[in-house]
C-alpha cells in the first residue's frame, strides 16, 4: 500500500531552485532510500515532508489524503517523524527530558498525576533497554558524544509511534555495531508496516537496507530503482553524472622525515589517556583509527588547547611548545576541524563572507580598518580553489549543503596557511563527489610539505586510501602502528578490536 506519494513537488528559494517536479512514493513496510550529492535536494524534500518548509508547487498524498504540512506539528499529528541530519535536541536538558519533549501531557495523563524526575528517568531507561542502548537518562545532552545524541533523536521519533519515519544521514557518526543495531530496529519497524525514507551517502548501507532507491541530482529526480538493479558504481555515476575514477589521490614518496609535531607522555587521566606518545612528520597524513570513544577526538582537542592535560610534552619542529588554549594553538600554526560542523565550526546564520573572514581579519586590516577589496579578492580566490558552490559571498551559510559548509570551514583555515591540521571526521555526512574533492585537497596540502595532517576517522577506507601512516587507539592508548604496505582494513579492524592473528 502506498503510504506516501509526492507529485510534482518543487521548491524555490531566492536565486535557486532546490527541487523541481519530484515524484516520489514510499509504501507501508518499505525502506525507500534517497541518494544524491550534497545540494541535490534530499534534505529539502525531508523538510517538506516534516512540515519545516512548504513546497512552491506540487502536492503530497499521505495515507490516502491530500496534505500540505505547514508546520512540524501538522506532520507530527499525521504520524510523520523526521530525524534531521543536524542535532535538534536541547543541550541543557537531560536525556530523559529530551526523549519525551512535547509528549509530557500524554505521559502525565497515563499516570494520572505529575510525574517525578525519578519516574521519568525510569521510563527513559526502559526505552533505552528496548533499543539495547546503554545511556544514562539523567545526563545533560551536551555531555553526550554526537553518536549518542543521534540515538536520543532516533529513539525520540520511534517511541512516538510513527507511520512514516524519515532518517536523514542517521549513521554519519555511527560505528559499525551502531549501524547494525539501527538496521535491526528498522527491520522491526518494517514488520509493523512503518514506511521509512532513508537518506544516506553511504551507498553500501543503502543497498544493505533499502527496498528501493531514488537518485536525485541538482534538484531533479534521475530515477527510482529496485535494490537488485543498482550497484554502488551505478549509483555514483547517476548521482554525479560521470565516472568518479580513482577515489583517493596517489601517494608521493618522501625521502627525508622531518618531525613536525612530537607528542611525548601526554596524559589526561579523567579521559583515560595515559602516557601517549607519537610523531607527525612534515608533509604526512597520519591517520588515527579505533572504535568510537577510544580517545582519538579527545587527543586532538587536547592538542588544540580545548582540554587541559596533567602531564606530557609537545614539540613543534623540535621546539617545546605550550598550548593551553585555541588562541595559542592557532598562533603556533595548529588548527582543528571537528565533527560538530554546525555547532563548533560555523555561524550558520551569518554569510559565507563572515564565516571565512572572521578568524582572518588581521590579514586585511591596518590601524583597525579592513581593506574590503583585498578581503573580497582573497575570499573569492579561496572559494574558487575549493570549488565552493554558493550564490555569492553574501549567501547565509545555513542555506548551503553539508559539503559546502565543510569547504567553508576548510577555506577559513586555508587563509591562515597553518602548519598542522587536526581533522576529526572531516567527510562525515558528505557525498562521494565532495569527499573525493576533499581527499585531493588534503593530499595537495601535504605534497607542498608546508602542511602536515592528523586525521581521525572511523571510516576504514579513508585510513587505507588516504593516510601515509596509521596508528590505532583502544581505551585511550595507542596499541598499533602501520606504515605503507601494512595499512589494510583487516589489520586496522583487528587492532581496533584487540584481536591478535591466529
Amino acid at each position: 500500500m502506498e503510504l506516501l506519494i509526492t507529485e510534482k513537488i518543487s521548491k524555490r528559494f531566492p536565486g535557486v531552485e532546490a527541487l523541481r517536479d519530484i515524484d516520489f512514493a514510499c509504501n507501508a513496510g518499505e525502506v525507500h532510500a534517497l541518494v544524491g550529492e550534497n545540494g541535490a535536494g534530499k534534505s529539502t524534500l525531508a523538510k517538506i515532508l516534516g512540515g519545516l518548509i512548504t513546497p512552491s508547487e506540487g502536492r503530497i498524498i499521505f495515507n490516502g489524503q491530500q496534505r500540505i504540512f505547514r508546520s512540524p506539528l501538522e506532520a507530527w499529528k499525521d504520524g510523520i517523524r523526521v530525524v534531521p541530519q543536524e542535532t535538534v535536541l536541547v543541550p541543557e536538558l537531560s536525556v530523559a527530558e529530551n526523549l519525551f519533549l512535547g509528549r509530557e501531557k500524554f505521559i502525565n495523563r497515563l499516570s494520572k498525576f505529575w510525574m517525578s524526575y525519578k519516574k521519568w528517568f525510569r521510563l527513559a531507561h526502559e526505552v533505552f533497554q528496548n533499543f539495547d542502548l546503554d545511556l544514562d537518562p539523567s545526563l545533560p545532552v551536551y555531555s553526550l558524544p554526537i553518536a549518542e545524541q543521534k540515538w536520543v533523536q532516533i529513539a525520540q521519533a520511534i517511541i512516538a509511534s510513527p507511520k512514516l519515519l524519515v532518517l536523514d544521514e542517521p549513521t554519519a557518526s555511527f560505528s559499525e555495531p551502531d549501524v547494525e543495531k539501527l538496521f535491526c530496529i528498522m527491520r522491526k519497524l518494517k514488520e509493523q508496516d512503518v514506511g521509512i525514507v532513508y537518506i544516506s551517502h553511504r551507498l553500501d548501507e543503502v543497498l544493505a537496507v533499502a527496498d528501493r532507491v531514488t537518485v536525485l541530482k541538482d534538484g531533479k529526480k534521475v530515477g527510482t530503482y529496485d535494490r537488485q538493479q543498482a550497484t554502488p558504481h551505478d549509483l555514483v555515476k547517476l548521482m554525479i553524472g560521470r565516472d568518479l575514477g580513482d577515489m583517493f589521490p596517489p601517494r608521493r614518496s618522501k625521502d627525508a622525515k622531518v618531525p613536525a609535531l612530537e607528542v611525548k607522555g601526554l596524559t589526561i587521566k579523567r579521559a583515560g589517556i595515559i602516557n601517549t606518545s607519537f610523531t607527525l612528520y612534515e608533509g604526512e597524513i597520519l591517520g588515527i583509527g579505533g572504535l568510537k570513544g577510544s580517545g582519538q577526538d579527545i587527543l586532538l582537542r587536547a592538542l588544540f588547547g580545548l582540554m587541559p592535560w596533567e602531564s606530557g610534552e609537545i614539540k613543534l619542529y623540535d621546539k617545546k611548545c605550550k598550548i593551553k588554549n585555541p588562541k595559542q594553538a592557532i598562533r603556533n600554526g595548529i588548527v582543528l576541524i571537528t565533527e560538530y560542523r554546525e555547532q563548533e565550526g560555523l555561524a550558520p546564520a551569518l554569510s559565507v563572507r563572515y564565516n571565512m573572514a572572521l578568524p582572518n581579519l588581521s590579514l586585511w586590516s591596518r590601524f583597525g580598518l579592513i581593506n574590503y577589496r583585498r578581503e573580497t579578492q582573497s575570499l573569492l580566490k579561496t572559494a574558487k580553489s575549493l570549488n565552493l558552490q554558493a550564490q555569492s559571498l553574501e549567501q547565509p551559510v545555513w542555506q548551503l549543503s553539508g559539503g559546502n559548509k565543510q569547504k567553508i570551514i576548510l577555506g577559513k583555515w586555508f587563509l591562515r596557511s597553518p602548519r598542522i591540521w587536526l581533522l576529526i571526521e572531516p567527510t562525515m555526512g558528505i557525498d562521494v563527489g565532495t569527499k573525493r574533492e576533499i581527499y585531493f585537497t588534503l593530499r595537495a596540502l601535504t605534497d607542498e610539505a608546508k602542511h602536515s595532517i592528523i586525521l581521525v576517522t572511523t571510516d576504514t577506507k579513508e585510513l587505507v586510501g588516504l593516510c601515509d601512516r596509521v596508528i590505532i587507539m583502544r581505551q585511550g592508548k595507542i596499541v598499533a602502528e602501520f606504515s605503507e604496505g601494512e595499512i589494510t582494513e583487516e589489520n586496522i579492524v583487528r587492532a581496533a578490536l584487540g584481536v591478535t592473528h591466529a
